[in-house]
């Protein structure tokens, strides 16, 4: 899925330079991918510092240790200066985010001008359309433990638009675009 979403950002927002932020990275796999693909540094934050010791080995084993480098960090305060990033991305993070309005004005803050994020849960553009069904087939072997509990905000309103659109206004960021009810979230800077 990694590779079909580093080529999906590439080629719909063109960003091949510069500095991308993947928020919780895990084991770094779509930052690699973007890296392997592009001359972007990539910084792959993720909360849990195994999962920055796991993102860190896999950017050597894949060649990428010059321009992947894990970052232990929470996305509400992130450890980088204003106007930093080129490209901000995240599959699946969003999930465990407590105050998503506060972690939107830190990604906000982050963001360079002219800069873009893609930020969701769903399925790529360049994905199999028998997704579900590959899926099932995969056997998932997470051997660090995720947070027992998603964010309130997603078990309330995880697909609401409305909520959504209500969190980007909160947080001042007005251009902004929904992709298939939320399963994407699409921010540029002017």
């Amino acid at each position: 899925m990694y590779p079909l979403l580093a080529d999906q950002v590439i080629n719909d927002y063109g960003v091949k330079s510069g500095k991308c932020l993947d928020i919780g990275a895990g084991p770094g796999l779509w930052g690699i991918e973007l890296a392997k693909k592009t001359r972007l540094e990539v910084v792959a934050m993720d909360l849990s510092p195994k999962m920055c010791e796991i993102a860190n080995k896999m950017a050597r084993e894949h060649g990428v240790a010059k321009r992947v480098k894990a970052q232990h960090a929470d996305v509400h305060e992130i450890p980088f200066a204003d106007n930093y990033f080129d490209l901000i991305i995240s599959k699946g993070s969003l999930i465990f985010w407590d105050q998503p309005v506060e972690a939107f004005k830190e990604i906000y803050r982050v963001l360079k001008p002219k800069g873009v994020t893609f930020i969701g849960i769903g399925d790529g553009r360049l994905w199999p359309k028998d997704i579900k069904g590959i899926y099932k087939k995969i056997k998932f072997n997470i051997r660090v433990p995720l947070r027992n509990r998603f964010s309130p905000a997603w078990q309330k309103y995880h697909f609401d638009r409305g909520y959504w659109e209500n969190v980007m206004q909160k947080a001042g960021i007005d251009n902004y675009r929904i992709i298939n009810h939320f399963m994407w979230l699409v921010i540029r800077k002017s």
